[in-house]
């Protein structure tokens, strides 16, 4: 558990930089260039979030057998291999399609009112693409038990993102320009972590990156087991739990897109600390599995982590009208539903957390697959219903209300402890 720890430290002193750089590029962007540019740099983070290609589910095969076999077993490189390939195509075919929708003007369309320029959408997501490879490397340091680090390095994607809108403004470039900011700092952020993970790892990305194209020479292992499950989660998550501010962008307003993207600043860093606090599990399960052993007890870790969520949670729907006008001034209102679907949404995260990653396993991750799949249509449809009624609050609402009945209690009452875990075909 000195993992989790380790983590959760490291996340919790990355939250004032992270939160401070956060708000600073927000209210830098509202007062140079207004709520649209705003909107769409926002739709650019959205975006990245919504397109699963950048792991395909082979992190978490990648993850599983590091802290099953370690990082130096043949079975281990074979693994590693295979899932640098699969990233590889994914890059290629990713940046492929960017470049066919731009061509044809596509992203208003598919983004909505509160979309950015079609030229320089299209630049950020190629840009992204950029980024799926060496993302690898943050499946290679959780499997190793060095998520701290991880969570080190993402510290400063914040402020790059900071550095970049500055140098925007300063260099008096076109406000359209912030949207690159985001996709540059992560490509940084991924080489830098792909680095590190060859440190703590002993794999070579020089022997990765020779042995890539050639198949026959350098055979791979089946991966199937856990990636084909986390794959459809990793497609239709993002669709169903982060698409908010497309919802809002097609059927409220400019304004409640701006509000929820405020409310999310505030409370994403809490959500993003109870994600880093919670991803050790997942080695530390996988390694009992193997053992033949338990893992930790799963009601405790419910009870530690649901009772700091509802904590966290409470303490920023109170201070989250003050900060809001401190990052817009008179143009956000976040009014108090909004703050409370935040907490709300906070509390869900904490409960989640713990049960997915006492869950992955090959047969866990197929449970959680097959809930995904139904929490999908659901929730898009009550964030369209809840976002007509509620506003910004909507979304969040659905994904609470869906996130606890139809993904959390399910993956409880199956009963992770004592099962006995799948392993990969070699």
């Amino acid at each position: 558990m000195n993992a989790v720890l380790r983590s959760a430290i490291a996340r919790a002193l990355s939250f004032l930089p992270t939160a401070v750089a956060t708000l600073l590029t927000s209210r830098l962007i509202i007062q140079h260039y207004g709520i649209l540019t705003f909107d769409a740099f926002a739709l650019v983070l959205t975006l990245i979030s919504l397109i699963p290609l950048n792991n395909l589910g082979v992190g978490a095969a990648v993850t599983t057998t590091y802290a099953a076999e370690g990082p130096e077993s043949e079975h281990s490189r074979r693994v590693t291999l295979t899932a640098a390939r699969t990233l590889a195509v994914s890059s290629v075919g990713t940046a492929a399609v960017v470049v066919g929708l731009t061509a044809i003007h596509a992203w208003p369309s598919l983004l909505g009112v509160a979309s950015g320029p079609n030229k320089y959408t299209g630049l950020a997501a190629l840009v992204f693409a950029l980024s799926f490879l060496p993302g690898l490397g943050q499946s290679m340091l959780l499997g190793v038990h060095r998520n701290h680090v991880v969570v080190i390095s993402q510290t400063f994607f914040t402020p790059l993102i900071l550095l970049g809108t500055v140098g925007v403004i300063g260099f008096g470039v076109t406000g359209d320009a912030v949207m690159l900011g985001p996709p540059i700092s992560l490509v940084i952020i991924n080489i830098l972590t792909c680095a590190l993970a060859t440190r703590s790892t002993g794999i070579s990305w020089r022997w990765l990156l020779r042995a890539l194209p050639w198949r026959r020479r350098y055979p791979g292992a089946s991966i199937r087991g856990m990636s084909g499950p986390v794959l459809l989660i990793t497609l239709a998550t993002p669709i169903a739990l982060q698409s908010d501010r497309l919802v809002l962008s097609h059927v409220s307003t400019t304004q409640a897109v701006a509000d929820y993207s405020v409310v999310m600043q505030i409370f994403a860093p809490a959500i993003a600390l109870i994600a880093a606090s919670a991803q050790p599990l997942w080695p530390i399960y996988a390694a009992a599995r193997a053992e033949g052993r338990s893992g930790p007890s799963l009601p405790k870790m419910l009870l530690l982590f649901g009772g700091a969520g509802a904590l966290c949670g409470a303490l920023l729907a109170l201070v989250a009208n003050p900060v809001a006008s401190l990052i817009g001034g008179d143009q956000i209102h976040l009014g108090w539903l909004l703050p409370l679907a935040g907490a709300l949404a906070v509390v869900t995260a904490a409960l989640s957390y713990p049960v997915a990653m006492s869950l992955m396993d090959p047969s866990g991750v197929r449970l959680i697959a097959t809930l995904t799949l139904v929490a999908l249509p659901l929730n898009i449809g009550l964030s369209i219903i809840f976002a007509r009624h509620w506003g910004a609050a909507g979304p969040l609402f659905a994904s609470v209300l869906v996130g606890i009945l139809v993904q959390t209690l399910p993956g409880v009452f199956f009963g992770p402890n004592g099962r006995s875990g799948g392993r990969h075909r070699a």
